[in-house]
């Protein structure tokens, strides 16, 4: 845990020191269903997973702020770019949707130190979508029930590009 000694105070944007709880309205369902916590985490534990975490978070909102909103607006746009009905994007509805989660998670990754993993979210929306266009092109839908539902061999980034081209 981070020794007093060890800690600097925020003095440029103090709203990123508070947290809380987000008030049950937010929700559909109130997670915990609004229960007093039964298990919190003790706070070493909770230390050992925030302190260097939260520093870098702080440090990288510090100096690429308008990197990481850019990155936030482009996740929003691409969201918006999705038709409400899945039947207007025949084979690749959810994989719009699944390369969106990745967009949103790849700057919140990012952002707190974990360059690889960023960069593994940033790939997996690439091959779903090249994945989907793979089986739309080809109006595969047997293949593409295949790879949603798991069954079979997963196919390869290479062969789906290969086969969009």
């Amino acid at each position: 845990m981070a020794q007093p000694e060890n800690l600097r105070s925020i003095s440029e944007g103090s709203y990123r020191a508070r947290r809380a709880y987000l008030a049950d309205h937010c929700f559909l369902e109130v997670p915990g269903g609004g229960a007093a916590p039964s298990d919190p985490l003790g706070a070493e534990q909770w230390a050992h997973l925030m302190d260097l975490p939260t520093d870098v978070l702080l440090r990288t909102t510090d100096y690429l702020g308008s990197m990481l909103d850019d990155m936030q607006t482009q996740a929003y746009t691409w969201l918006c770019s999705i038709p409400i009905e899945p039947s207007a994007a025949p084979f690749v509805f959810d994989a719009l949707i699944d390369a969106h989660d990745e967009f949103k998670a790849a700057p919140f990754i990012a952002a707190h130190g974990l360059y690889r993993q960023a960069t593994a979210a940033l790939r997996n929306a690439l091959e779903v979508m090249a994945h989907a266009v793979r089986f739309a092109v080809r109006s595969d839908q047997q293949g593409f029930d295949n790879w949603r539902n798991g069954s079979g061999d997963p196919p390869k980034l290479g062969n789906s590009v290969d086969l969009i081209a």
